[in-house]
């Protein structure tokens, strides 16, 4: 069986439509799929305002536990995983990241200052069942951020806030907050 190096070396990805993302983020460019057997792959691309080079994006990884019901999220695992952190973020380690809490949980993160109103941060996050719907047969959904933007910490961390991702986009819920859509399959329907 090939590893999921091998995987990542030959599976393409594949332009997908908007309402299939795995998250919401009305900003996005364009979003892009890919299988590696055991995990599923989405690039959601995001604009760069700045100057600066590199992409933005959000990186996302479904995946199932090796053994385990739900592995804890480990940075440098998911760092060799992905094929290091982006520009500027190389030689991220623990010690760099700050974090914080929303109605997802915790989400971690690193930030650069460029110049007086330019931020770049690097953040990161998993989500796992019990704060929204995952892709078929995985068990985690890991997040990495790259967003360089004129403004502040908050703007550039928004597309992986708790109200882009705990919910599928697409959804007919209504205005207002929309965490987690995980409800019975017996509820009635929602007005």
């Amino acid at each position: 069986m090939p590893t999921l190096k091998e995987r990542e070396d030959v599976s393409q990805l594949r332009l997908v439509p908007d309402n299939r993302a795995w998250i919401t983020a009305p900003q996005g460019l364009l979003t892009l799929e890919r299988s590696l057997g055991g995990e599923q792959e989405q690039i959601v691309a995001l604009p760069n305002m700045t100057a600066l080079r590199g992409d933005n994006r959000i990186l996302l990884r479904a995946r199932v536990g090796d053994g385990a019901d739900r592995p804890r999220f480990q940075l440098d695992e998911f760092l060799v995983r992905v094929g290091g952190a982006p520009e500027p973020f190389t030689g991220l380690n623990n010690a760099d990241l700050r974090s914080r809490e929303d109605a997802l949980g915790t989400y971690f993160w690193s930030e650069k200052r460029v110049g007086s109103n330019t931020i770049c941060v690097l953040g990161l996050r998993r989500a796992t069942v019990e704060g929204r719907p995952l892709p078929r047969g995985t068990n985690a959904l890991d997040m990495m951020l790259r967003n360089c933007v004129p403004g502040t910490v908050d703007d550039a961390l928004a597309p992986i806030m708790a109200e882009s991702v705990a919910y599928y986009p697409g959804s007919s819920v209504g205005p207002g907050p929309r965490i987690s859509r995980s409800i019975s399959p017996l509820a009635a329907p929602m007005p």
